[in-house]
């Protein structure tokens, strides 16, 4: 079930984070990520938190 405003599922936005890496761009701010993926900040940065947590992502104190 989606609970966003564009209607998009969880794992839909999860896979638009993802996408946004790439082996020339592993390290991305919760920000740009933001920007790219059209999420809003505070949403990307608790997908990027919660998948920190997980072990999907790294995080990197810069």
């Amino acid at each position: 079930m989606a609970n966003s405003p564009t209607g998009d599922s969880v794992l839909t936005r999860l896979d638009r984070v993802l996408s946004t890496f790439s082996a020339a761009e592993s390290l991305l701010s919760a920000a740009e990520i933001a920007r790219r993926t059209g999420l809003p900040p505070a949403t990307a940065h608790r997908l990027c938190r919660d998948m920190a947590e997980l072990g999907w992502l790294e995080s990197s104190a810069r």
